[in-house]
């Protein structure tokens, strides 16, 4: 006959449940945090492309010099602080950064490609 230490085995065996149900539950937390990113990023996307025809109906000759010397690349920083890496935006100032992360704030100086 099998005996099981009701001190022991047991209390090991429900926390690993407990830590698997809770694993399992922020998995699917994660899952729906990820989804709707990717929907704000689509909804996001589809805002600039709005506002873009706008600008362009309203200001047909408008020659924005930061628009036309921002990169075609969006840039990647890499906070100082906690090393999270997140993409510029044209209306991030870079003298006046913040990590979304952990909310540092710092300033970025772009190199120029040609030099």
């Amino acid at each position: 006959m099998l005996s099981v230490d009701n001190n022991g085995d047991n209390k090991e065996n429900n926390s690993i449940k407990e830590l698997t149900e809770a694993l399992k539950e922020a998995s699917k937390c994660i899952c729906e945090l990820q989804a709707k990113v990717e929907h704000l990023e689509s909804y996001i996307k589809t805002i600039d492309y709005n506002i873009q025809e706008i600008e362009s109906a309203v200001f047909p000759n408008a020659n924005d010099e930061y628009d036309d010397n921002f990169c075609d690349e969006i840039p990647i920083v890499e906070c100082p602080k906690c090393g999270a890496k997140f993409q510029l935006i044209q209306t991030d100032d870079p003298d006046n950064l913040e990590c979304p992360m952990c909310g540092t704030q710092f300033k970025v100086e772009f190199s120029d490609p040609e030099e």
